[in-house]
């Protein structure tokens, strides 16, 4: 698995006892940006009198670089701690879902009753994605530059509402499955660690081989979480395959109700401007709205109703 070996070896073999995210540059959460971390301002030496215009000049055009400097500083900043409060609400949104995932439709329940299965407790992603074929769904998150070249008028022209939210429901998907298999494959590295540390340093030979290593661990992560040993072949072959395409959520309920939090409106509307159907600070049902309406009025507009010609809003 590459989320597993990235990074593994070259921690291994430095045989450091510690386990993953002990360092003091992991710190911070998970997510918090990089350069989200104190920095000292550098000061300037003081200079002697400048004598004449040119000296004066020379102090005026230092200022002015220093005062862009701190303002480029202060901006700067200002987005980085607005990303933390996005940051902040999102994990808070996460969390959410795991202690009160969204509850179940009335038809998914009649569904699970008439087949003679246990009422659910909440929504299932991965059975809604096989039902409604939004495996086949592919969007692509678009860059800032690509969403400047074109409007969120354009991206969603010729797309149906089914087709949008089953591709926000997949990428979503996705992420939240990748990030929970990562974070198995971190516990599953951090408990072989644990065993591997308890191998004394006067008798290496102990040591597993290279091949021994990947399919120990591996193994570990197959018997916790079945899915997560194939998600990423799956990944690679973008979920083509129908034993990449289970019926039914494949992980823990815990891992279930964490991904069911791509039903919530609030993360929906974060996937939708990711992917550039709408502009930040919209919302996916102001679009769906839109659509519906454009849609009524193209059907008044065909029949000769009195709305008359109407198109996409």
């Amino acid at each position: 698995l590459r989320f597993v070996r990235d990074g593994f070896l070259s921690f291994l073999f430095k045989k450091n006892k510690g386990r993953l995210g002990d360092s003091a540059s992991d710190s911070l959460p998970v997510g918090v940006p990089p350069a989200f971390r104190a920095k000292s301002v550098p000061t300037s030496a003081s200079t002697g009198t400048a004598s004449g215009a040119a000296g004066s000049a020379q102090r005026s055009t230092a200022d002015t670089l220093k005062i862009n400097a701190l303002e480029a500083k202060v901006q700067k900043t200002e987005e980085e701690s607005e990303q933390m409060k996005k940051l902040a609400t999102h994990a808070s949104l996460l969390l959410d879902s795991v202690l009160f995932p969204v509850k179940p439709t009335t038809d998914e329940i009649t569904a699970a009753t008439v087949a003679g299965k246990e009422k659910p407790t909440f929504r299932d992603v991965y059975s809604e994605l096989k039902k409604t074929n939004g495996w086949d769904a592919k969007a692509k998150l678009l860059t800032e530059k690509e969403k400047e070249s074109t409007s969120s008028t354009d991206r969603v022209a010729g797309k149906s509402i089914e087709t949008i939210n089953s591709e926000i429901l997949r990428t979503c998907a996705l992420e939240l499955s990748l990030d929970y298999c990562t974070r198995v494959s971190t516990h599953a590295t951090n408990d072989f660690l644990d065993e591997l540390s308890k191998i004394s340093d006067d008798d290496i030979s102990e040591y597993p081989s290279m091949l021994e290593l990947e399919q120990k661990l591996v193994a570990m992560i197959k018997e916790d979480e079945p899915f997560c040993a194939v998600f990423d072949d799956c990944l690679n072959k973008d979920f083509d395959d129908e034993s990449c395409r289970p019926d039914v959520c494949p992980f823990k309920e815990a891992g279930c109700r964490y991904i069911s939090s791509c039903f919530l409106d609030s993360i929906q509307d974060e996937y939708a401007i990711a992917i550039g159907y709408i502009n930040e600070g919209k919302t996916l049902s102001s679009l769906v709205d839109a659509m519906e309406m454009g849609a009524a009025y193209a059907a008044a507009g065909a029949a000769g109703g009195g709305w008359g010609v109407g198109g996409a809003v």
